[in-house]
């Protein structure tokens, strides 16, 4: 009981020890009343002010590196797309076919394209390589079977995918190089993440996927066992720009 009764007991005395220690040790007193009250002052002005600072600050930083990280990216992005304008200027023929003035707008769309495809692996050296044996790179080209464009894009492909860009098929919509491109890619990335779900490489799920894309996956089955010269036309392609740094 005693033990329990000593603590109400103490804090009962408490002023009344307060008090005694006013009287006999003055300075002490107020030197502990000052401590207390700067304590609690300091508590308060990190609490109101400091931290707030140091937050917005941290904040501010952040920012400025997370700026600073974009602008490494968009410089890195622009360097990749000037240096492949600069490769593609200097080849009078695709020059010509292209067009000097659509140049750029090719470029970037290259790029843009790989970068979302990224992580299935596509390269502008693989999507380069590609047009360059599909149709030299000529928009305007239209294959025996009626395939369009610079990937020589069937009608009957290029349908599903023009819908999913609220677009109607017509000739001169699947020959502007972008849109043909664009869909030339999709048709070509969902082929090879078909052959990836299947359990294949991913350098052989590029083979498959190639000569599926240019003969359907019947001929792909077929050509793969007899030296499939496509997807090695292909890739042999793709090893030029690779070498050329795109």
């Amino acid at each position: 009981m005693s033990t329990l009764l000593k603590p109400i007991t103490l804090v009962k005395e408490f002023p009344e020890v307060i008090e005694k220690t006013r009287k006999v040790h003055p300075v002490a007193y107020y030197i502990s009343i000052i401590s207390l009250v700067t304590s609690v002052a300091l508590i308060l002005g990190y609490f109101l002010y400091v931290k707030p600072q140091a937050d917005a600050h941290k904040t501010k930083l952040d920012e400025v590196a997370l700026d600073l990280d974009n602008q490494r990216l968009f410089r890195s992005y622009e360097a990749r797309v000037l240096y492949l304008q600069r490769q593609l200027l200097d080849n009078s023929q695709i020059k010509n076919n292209i067009g000097e003035k659509n140049i750029g707008e090719f470029s970037v769309n290259v790029i843009s394209i790989c970068e979302t495809y990224r992580d299935d692996g596509l390269t502008p050296a693989i999507l380069l390589g590609l047009i360059e044996v599909e149709s030299g790179f000529k928009s305007d080209a239209v294959s025996e079977s009626g395939a369009l464009g610079l990937m020589q894009i069937l009608r009957s492909t290029s349908i599903p995918y023009l819908r999913l860009r609220n677009r109607e098929f017509s000739v001169p919509v699947l020959k502007d190089p972008i849109i043909n491109m664009k869909i030339g890619t999709d048709f070509l990335i969902d082929l090879q993440r078909m052959y990836i779900s299947q359990g294949k490489p991913k350098l052989d799920a590029w083979r498959y996927s190639l000569l599926t894309y240019n003969g359907g996956e019947l001929f792909a089955r077929d050509q793969i066992n007899v030296g499939n010269n496509y997807a090695t036309k292909v890739l042999t392609a793709a090893r030029h720009w690779q070498k050329l740094g795109v």
